[in-house]
């Protein structure tokens, strides 16, 4: 090997190195799990996600961070991305047309809980024409999911999934009277639709 290629060879891991010590994922090498989820822990450090102040989202809040494609190893990013070209799951949906709303911004994130040390994710919506506070259309939390992902099904609703590959899904669906949690049946039974509270 030439003096040449091995300097490049080192600064090649130097930047994966500093690549994967800024990613606020962690995967345990030596934990199994059926799904690469179930075994990863998020160490989110932002005060901010897109300018809005995280305790603004959540007054337990203290930190959190939006979750990207890029933050996961190579390997699972690629299971991912694949999952969005096939099926259109995503972390992030962007210049969306939800009911009577334009240019909102769909966005996963893993927020941290400073007073019980806990993390979880959430599900933001951001009217991207405003800045700070007021770009916030709906925030919730899902503390006890595993994963979260989102598709778009139609012009009113955002499915919300929380495993890769499978069916446990429900529906954030916005309506004149607000949002709505909807459930659908399985079989003959009829969908289920619960306003949400504020």
């Amino acid at each position: 090997m030439t003096p040449q290629k091995f300097i490049l060879l080192i600064a090649l891991c130097m930047i994966g190195t500093v690549a994967n010590a800024e990613s606020f994922v962690r995967l345990n090498p030596n934990a199994h799990p059926v799904t690469w989820y179930e075994g990863a822990t998020y160490q989110p450090t932002s005060s901010q996600i897109r300018g809005i102040p995280v305790n603004f989202l959540n007054k337990q809040w203290c930190a959190a961070d939006e979750l990207r494609t890029s933050d996961l190893p190579e390997k699972i990013a690629k299971q991912v991305e694949f999952e969005q070209r096939k099926y259109g799951w995503r972390f992030q949906h962007e210049n969306l047309l939800l009911g009577h709303l334009r240019n909102v911004s769909a966005v996963v994130g893993i927020a941290k809980n400073c007073d019980t040390a806990k993390t979880a994710f959430f599900v933001l919506l951001i009217d991207q024409k405003k800045q700070g506070k007021d770009a916030v259309i709906f925030v919730t939390p899902f503390e006890e999911a595993n994963y979260v992902i989102l598709s778009i099904r139609d012009k009113r609703t955002i499915d919300i999934g929380f495993c890769s590959g499978c069916d446990d899904i429900i529906d954030l669906r916005l309506k004149r009277q607000g949002f709505y949690w909807v459930e659908y049946a399985m079989g003959d039974g009829d969908d289920v639709e619960r306003r949400v509270k504020k």
